[in-house]
């Protein structure tokens, strides 16, 4: 499961829609995969797979079930109802094994890292490197900042991938 923590951050999308991937919308040869449903309409997206990752998302297409990401026992992740399994049974653990569970937020108050802060992780990353902000509010399903890049901007895949990849 920390390939699935890695798989969330480096796709920066949202914890509820990655465990909504079925394996039949991930396209490995193609490099990216679908998210059909999601909280806006901008949240249905192609997102890029990034080629570090690709072993990661081979392994969890190799596994039984209909979903990219399943529990232990093969069953299917429902994040609305089963968001505190998920974090108390498998991203807490890990977190706390490797040490960054806990963290001082900028008011000096001790918090615990969740899987929201996956997405989080990302928009940094990708600002840290200083890549195109069109490019990623378009992976991580945002809207546009205006109405001319909502309509006008078009980005293929390749590009997309590309981008993604410098991360």
């Amino acid at each position: 499961y920390v390939q699935v923590i890695l798989m969330l951050i480096y796709s920066g999308a949202r914890t509820g829609e990655f465990f909504n991937v079925r394996k039949a919308d991930v396209k490995l040869e193609e490099g990216y995969f679908n998210i059909v449903e999601g909280k806006n309409a901008n949240a249905k997206r192609r997102v890029p797979i990034h080629h570090k990752l690709m072993p990661f998302y081979e392994n969890w297409m190799s596994k039984d079930g209909e979903y990219l990401i399943t529990k232990l026992n093969g069953n299917r992740f429902d994040f609305k109802s089963d968001h505190r399994q998920y974090t108390e049974s498998y991203w807490n653990p890990i977190l706390k094994d490797i040490g960054i569970l806990e963290y001082k937020n900028e008011n000096g108050e001790m918090k615990e890292h969740l899987p929201h802060d996956a997405r989080h992780t990302f928009t940094s990353m990708w600002k840290e490197k200083k890549l195109d902000e069109t490019f990623r509010r378009k992976i991580q399903g945002h809207s546009g900042k205006g109405i001319g890049e909502q309509v006008y901007t078009h980005i293929d895949m390749e590009n997309l991938k590309a981008e993604i990849n410098q991360l």
